[in-house]
């Protein structure tokens, strides 16, 4: 009981406490900016140029400036951050011609960053050396050119200064002094910014400011020689990055005196030294994290032993493109901390040793493109952090095993290719990670495609090459389209004598089509390469396929002449090659030894010369494209034979069209590209479209009674169109005669193709009345017909002589139908009247007979009318007390 009063002490305490921190919270959260600086920032921005396109300051709206994007203020008010670095894709943030010095009246401003903005090539502004509170300047990638001003060094409060990408190239004027002059200075960003006339003398940084930095980056600057002597007295270091130099000779020992050190990046620079004297340099830095040697001319071998405390907390070690060789050490497994290990494209050999596995925190292992040999270790089953693991391009050998891959659930890129491994995996097996990345080629995956592949659904690069055919011989079905596949075709598909199937289209395939059929036994019966980016020419040994029923490659850029091993293809039921750089002449063998062909498709090509004869051999055609190419010559009358395009549809023989129904082409029917799939077999079409044909069109081409569509546009065809084109009255859908040189007047019977939805005529040279009646009355479109100056009716403008009738002459059919129309107008109004009249006085004559009724309406509209406008006054006076306000704080 004597506790009570002191519980209830400390309960009335913490409620106080915790009202006294609201009060304060709101109290903080009341303070605007001051009007003096809030002035000076929209100042600045009407100093800025295209000021619509900058995001950060089109947002600077409101009163209180404190609350703008880019802008922070102290408790006080008072403006102390203004972060105007510009962000992609609005690189170019601020386009000045120098910095507007109304900034000086924030005097206040402690960080300042105008990073990756546009002051088109202008020196820095002398005004910076103005603002004395400054301790953040971020100027880098700002378009500056020209010398640092003496002036900057007064911002003696100064800690973090960049001016990466400022070109100082063309001025000899050493500005080190002015850095010197900077006593707070810790980080100092210099990269890219053409130094490499720089010269720091050695007392430069004795006793003085630089000697305190802490953060160093002098990369991509072109020096050359040996590392400054200037320094080595800059024992405060935590970060130093000399890469992406010309920097040559060996590492200066007095490195060993940067014991602050964390990250050092000295890549792709010309050292050219033995590994073991780097190591022990950096044996006293125990506080080193990032050892970046990637790109140089190390060499020789690891040494043995690891000196002093050299990475004792190392997290990366990247040592990738040098020339170091011997065995990898025992002692990289000691280095518990490493999560990046780099060593690739050196000339490493030996086993991988069994202590990696060690390295708990691992995340990523790169050791591809050296000499390792041996298997490797089930130790590396352990690495249960590993993203990343690339062996590739070694001498490995062995079965990778569940025990390698059992416990990596973080793994999303694994590349084992060109070893002599072999993945033992069980069939069933299901991994616990999904890759990204799957590269194996020359690997033995089995002679099944394993179900732990099949289950990676977040993979965007696969590499199977040089695998499927050398390990899985009795493939029968390889379906790989539509995904991002690179790279060549390997050759050892060739050797799949079970192969039936291939689709490889909609991929990005590069290079040329294998040409190692001439000794294959391949019973391959679909080959679609199409939609990828294969060039060179068609191998002649690919005839050798004689089984082949379907060839796709349209959608490349094949080029040549169609190989005379072709003429080989005895069961080829489709040909389809368009969209290439094809040229020559069409082969005359195509119509003699392709007896089976179906689709003939060489649409958009470069072929020329007169369309072949034998051609009409192909009894089975009931597809052919030929648009798009530059042939000459007449139509041949023998087309008229084709006897597929005559009678009814036939269906393929190949039993892979009813399995997997694989066949994708596209075809321009109706004046719309379209793809067709397994409908495809319904289609019959001839296209000569966009060629230079001459001459009349046979009148044999009406015997072709199943054709759904006939497109014969730009070419230079004469004559008139055939009197009997009615015969097409139960097929054709589709007739495009656009743009050739026909004449006459168009035959009535075309009023009988009564299937017939897409029409083109234009600009030709018809003559007369335009034929009416059937399905020409629903095609009243007058770009049908335009083009030709001499035609006239429905549906162009200009009518014909005779159309209009003399009084008392009996109406013709048009007038019947305007009669009827108007008949129908007139019901149409009649019924909407009798419709709003009975409504009306539905409602209306409801009121007029019942008081009581009525007076509940009216009353019941008085009192709306007089809410609305009581809100309407009230809402009013607010409005005004608001502005008034408002005009009295200004």
């Amino acid at each position: 009981m004597e506790r009570l009063p002191n519980v209830f002490f400390a309960l009335v305490y913490s409620l106080l406490l915790i009202e006294t921190i609201k009060y304060c919270q709101c109290e903080n959260s009341s303070i605007s900016c001051k009007a003096r600086e809030r002035e000076a920032l929209i100042e600045f921005t009407q100093s800025v140029r295209n000021i619509s396109e900058v995001q950060v300051l089109f947002s600077w709206e409101g009163k209180d400036c404190c609350k703008w994007e880019g802008v922070l203020c102290d408790s006080r008010g008072h403006v102390v951050k203004l972060d105007l670095l510009g962000k992609f894709p609005h690189v170019y943030l601020l386009d000045l011609p120098e910095l507007n010095s109304c900034l000086l009246k924030l005097k206040h401003l402690t960080y300042l960053d105008l990073s990756n903005n546009y002051f088109k090539y202008h020196p820095i502004p002398n005004i910076f050396g103005s603002m004395k509170r400054l301790t953040y300047l971020n100027l880098s990638y700002a378009h500056i050119s020209g010398m640092v001003p003496y002036q900057l060094g007064n911002l003696t409060s100064l800690q973090f200064l960049d001016l990466s990408g400022i070109s100082f190239g063309k001025i000899k004027r050493n500005f080190v002094p002015v850095l010197n002059t900077l006593p707070s200075l810790i980080h100092l960003g210099l990269s890219s910014c053409g130094l490499n006339y720089l010269h720091i003398p050695n007392a430069a940084v004795n006793s003085t400011s630089l000697a305190t930095l802490q953060f160093l980056d002098l990369s991509f600057n072109e020096f050359y020689g040996p590392i400054p002597l200037a320094l080595r007295n800059m024992n405060s270091l935590r970060v130093l990055d000399l890469s992406l130099n010309l920097f040559g000779s060996a590492i200066p020992h007095w490195f060993g005196n940067f014991k602050s050190l964390v990250h050092l990046f000295l890549y792709v620079n010309n050292f050219s030294t033995t590994l073991g004297p780097v190591v022990s340099i950096l044996s006293n830095t125990c506080d080193l994290k990032t050892l970046d040697l990637e790109d140089n001319l190390l060499h020789e071998e690891f040494p043995e032993k690891v000196p002093g405390c050299f990475g004792r907390v190392l997290e990366t070690l990247s040592l990738s493109e040098n020339i170091i060789g011997g065995v990898l050490p025992y002692w990289l497994g000691e280095l518990k901390y490493l999560k990046y290990l780099d060593l690739r494209q050196n000339a490493l050999s030996g086993p991988i040793p069994f202590s990696l596995g060690r390295l708990s925190s691992l995340r990523e292992l790169h050791l591809s493109s050296n000499h390792l040999n041996g298997t490797i270790p089930d130790s590396v089953g352990q690495l249960v952090n590993l993203n990343y693991l690339d062996v590739s391009f070694n001498s490995l050998e062995g079965i990778i095993s569940h025990a390698h891959l059992g416990n990596l659930s973080f793994l999303t890129d694994l590349v084992l290719s060109h070893n002599k491994l072999e993945v033992g995996l069980k069939f069933n097996w299901i991994p616990p990670f999904q890759l990204k990345r799957i590269e194996m080629s020359n690997c033995a995956i089995g002679t099944q495609f394993p179900l732990w592949l099949q289950k990676q659904t977040q993979v965007i690069g696969l590499d199977l090459s040089e695998n499927i055919g050398k390990f899985m011989p009795n493939m029968e079905k390889l379906v790989l389209h539509n995904n991002f596949m690179s790279g060549s075709i390997p050759n050892s598909l060739c050797t799949m004598e079970f192969l039936g199937l291939m689709d490889l289209s909609n991929n990005k395939f590069s290079g040329t089509i294998p040409d190692c059929w001439s000794d294959s036994q391949s019973m391959l019966q679909v080959n679609d390469l199409s939609s990828n980016n294969l060039s060179g020419v068609i191998p002649s040994s690919i005839g050798r396929i004689s089984s082949l029923g379907w060839l796709f490659m349209s959608s490349n850029n094949i080029s040549g002449e169609l190989p005379p091993g072709m003429r080989d293809f005895n069961e080829l039921l489709i040909l389809d090659i368009s969209e290439n750089k094809l040229y020559g002449k069409i082969p005359t063998w195509i119509g003699k030894n392709l007896a089976s062909l179906q689709i003939l498709n060489l649409r958009d090509n470069n072929f020329h010369g007169k369309v072949p004869l034998q051609l009409c051999l192909l009894s089975h055609l009931h597809i052919l494209d030929l648009a798009n190419n530059n042939l000459t010559g007449r139509i041949p009358r023998c087309f008229g034979q084709l006897r597929r395009m005559i009678s009814e549809p036939e269906f393929f023989v190949s039993f892979f069209f009813e399995e997997w129904g694989v066949i994708r082409l596209k075809q321009v029917i109706k004046g719309i590209e379209l793809e067709y799939t397994t409908n495809i077999r319904c289609v019959v079409n001839m296209d000569l479209s966009c060629n230079h044909l001459v001459g009349l069109i046979p009148q044999e081409l009406t015997f072709l009674i199943a054709l759904d569509s006939l497109n014969l546009s730009f070419n230079h065809l004469s004559g008139e169109i055939p009197k009997n084109i009615g015969k097409f009255n139960n097929s054709l859908e589709g007739l495009d005669l656009s743009n050739n040189l026909l004449n006459g007047s168009i035959p009535p019977s075309i009023s009988e193709l009564t299937f017939l939805s897409h029409l083109n005529l234009s600009h030709n040279n018809f003559s007369g009345k335009i034929p009416r009646g059937n399905q020409l009355q629903t095609l009243d479109d007058p770009t049908i017909y335009i083009g030709n100056k001499y035609l006239c009716g429905a549906p162009l403008p200009n009518k014909c002589v005779g159309d209009h009738e003399p009084n008392g002459a009996p109406p013709d059919e048009d007038n019947g139908e305007e009669m009827e129309g108007i008949s129908e107008k007139i019901w149409f109004y009649l019924v909407i009247l009798a419709g709003f009249a009975s409504g009306f006085w539905g409602v209306i004559g409801t009121l007029l007979l019942n008081k009581s009724w009525r007076w509940a309406y009216f009353q019941y509209v008085e009192e709306m009318d007089d809410n609305i406008h009581v809100a309407i006054v009230v809402k009013w006076a607010r409005l005004k007390r608001m502005i008034w306000k408002e005009n009295t704080q200004a």
